[in-house]
């Protein structure tokens, strides 16, 4: 399918980008490899100082837990650079996404492939719950306020509805989304994870992507790990934990385990199903939904508006750098989902957001044609910021593995 033509630019275009790059775009960050002592380090460019010094807290932490290893050892932080130690292996989301291909083209290996995607997919829920304690112990020194609803809540709608020529918020919307802001503001307790598959790495060396000329060949290598049935070999295996960036708001115990077990790649692999056939809440999802489900209702709420906000904004505003960082991925499932999650969960929280609804509606319907578009038209983002933006997608030692360059002014 070729891409859409590019929209309309709106007279508002520069006001767009700037709050493109400030809240949405996380790639004008340079992660670079050195080599120290004779071992591998990870450089991470923080946000700014404040942000790295509560990145490393956190990780430094988690790494002095006892029992199983939940991070990468945070190795030294400067103004700039926060260092860990290198783990290399293959995301949890890609390795979903391959197992999910095994599992569709290789019958024999289907049961294995699924019974691997939920054995990870459990594991990694018991760490985010043992991270969350952890975390929530710590969250006066890390911890400034809210997840900012204002910012990441209201300003993604206006947002979306500004590129798509939709009517600004008006005063029915943000009585509502005051409304929710209040609710989601006296729920928060613990600092955010955002424990997202993609922050997820599973140290299997010979999956990394250095390790084989193309996917098809990484597949393949994983297709042969399931067909040796080892199932000690997946009880076992390392897994990491990666970017603490977010720790700095606090949020509903629910958001991270949305993060984890709600994003598209890990409910398909706990449902079995196509995402138009599947319940609303399904496996450990609907265990954690059980606990307080008024409180995942929020959790629901805001995670699948920033998942889709922001592949929706990446594909009109930045397609190149949408093509590449969300090759995988399609955000009409959250569109599709979300009013059928929040409906089984809270129905006071549907009826007292009927204009918010409406215009989430209309927002899916409007970026519809953009959920399968390539890389082509014309990238206003890339114009913007006058020079060219390096993108990850399959794991950060894509770019680790390049050279360091000179500080572009």
């Amino acid at each position: 399918m070729s891409p859409p033509a590019p929209l309309a630019l709106p007279p508002c275009w520069p006001d767009v980008l700037d709050r493109f790059r400030a809240d949405i775009s996380k790639d004008e960050h340079f992660r670079g490899r050195e080599e120290g002592s004779g071992r591998g380090i990870f450089v991470k460019q923080v946000r700014d100082p404040a942000n790295g010094r509560r990145e490393f807290e956190a990780l430094r932490c988690l790494a002095a837990a006892p029992g199983e290893t939940l991070v990468p050892r945070p190795l030294d932080l400067t103004d700039s650079e926060l260092h860990l130690e290198l783990v290399e292996g293959i995301r949890l989301y890609d390795l979903l996404r391959l197992l999910r291909q095994i599992g569709d083209g290789e019958p024999q290996l289907g049961p294995v492939a699924g019974d691997v995607a939920r054995r990870l997919l459990g594991r990694a829920r018991r760490r985010a719950e043992r991270m969350q304690a952890l975390l929530g112990e710590a969250a006066g020194s890390l911890s400034t306020g809210p997840y900012p609803c204002a910012i990441k809540v209201e300003g993604m709608f206006s947002l979306l509805s500004e590129l798509f020529g939709l009517p600004p918020l008006d005063d029915a919307m943000r009585v509502e989304l005051d409304a929710f802001r209040e609710r989601w503001d006296a729920a928060v307790s613990v600092p955010f994870r955002d424990a997202t598959p993609k922050n997820i790495i599973v140290a299997v060396e010979a999956l990394a992507v250095g390790r084989h000329p193309g996917e098809a060949a990484r597949r393949a290598a994983l297709a042969r790990l399931l067909a040796d049935g080892d199932e000690a070999f997946w009880r076992e295996v390392p897994l990491f934990d990666i970017d603490f960036a977010s720790v700095e708001h606090l949020t509903v115990p629910e958001d991270d385990m949305v993060s984890l077990l709600g994003h598209e790649a890990s409910f398909r692999a706990l449902t079995e199903v196509g995402a138009a056939d599947a319940a609303p809440v399904a496996g450990e999802l609907a265990e954690i939904a059980r606990r307080n489900p008024p409180r995942a209702a929020l959790a629901f709420f805001v995670r699948y508006l920033r998942f889709a906000g922001r592949k929706v904004a990446y594909r009109v505003v930045n397609p190149v750098g949408g093509a590449t960082r969300f090759r995988h991925d399609r955000f009409g499932f959250y569109f599709q989902a979300l009013p059928r999650l929040l409906a089984a969960l809270d129905p006071t929280l549907v009826a007292a957001l009927p204009a918010t609804l409406a215009r989430w509606s209309a927002i899916g319907t409007a970026a519809l044609p953009f959920d399968r578009a390539g890389g082509g038209g014309r990238d206003a983002y890339l114009a913007f910021v006058g020079r060219p933006v390096d993108y990850w997608q399959e794991s950060p030692l894509e770019l680790a593995a390049r050279p360091r360059r000179a500080a572009r002014p």
